[in-house]
């Protein structure tokens, strides 16, 4: 399981509602796991990009975004915050582009989505094209003091049983 999304939903709370994590492979199928998401109707969807599965995400935010027009698309990650201008020249179905910290962003993102208030795209935000352009990703301070811990005690509990599964099972077989 990745934390970063993780981290981002605890870092939105209560407050901006639902915030629900859902995790795919890059074994699963473009239509599987569009399927899935076009099935819960979300009012944004965001994508963490990696090398590995950038190919993957550009598929279905796209295919996602012609489904479920009215759906915001957003990508974070490494694969994309660097170049994030060019990422929204190619790809108009993309709506924002987070850098750095999305532990700051998103929720603020989030936010102004929910209330329409003013966006301070300063913060690591860039908008996509159909959207006015504005902002520009920039460095992050990568002060993370302020985080909130990604995973819940249930999680915590069934992510620490299963170490120790491992754990004992690698003894047991060495």
């Amino acid at each position: 399981s990745a934390l970063a999304p993780w981290y981002l939903k605890a870092a939105c709370g209560d407050a901006y509602g639902e915030v629900v994590v859902a995790e795919y492979n890059i074994n699963e199928h473009a239509d599987d796991i569009l399927t899935s998401i076009y099935l819960q109707k979300p009012d944004v969807a965001a994508f963490s990009c990696y090398i590995w599965n950038i190919s993957l995400v550009l598929k279905v935010a796209s295919s996602l975004k012609k489904v479920l027009p009215g759906t915001v698309i957003v990508l974070g990650g490494p694969e994309v915050s660097y170049d994030a201008e060019r990422i929204l020249e190619e790809h108009d179905y993309v709506d924002y582009i987070l850098a750095g910290e999305g532990e700051k962003s998103f929720p603020k993102l989030v936010k102004w989505l929910a209330d329409r208030m003013a966006l301070d795209t300063s913060d690591a935000i860039c908008r996509g094209y159909n959207d006015a352009k504005a902002g520009r990703p920039g460095n992050s301070d990568a002060d993370v003091s302020y985080m909130k811990y990604g995973y819940v005690n249930t999680q915590m509990q069934e992510y620490a049983n299963a170490q120790a599964g491992r754990r004992e099972d690698s003894f047991a077989d060495s």
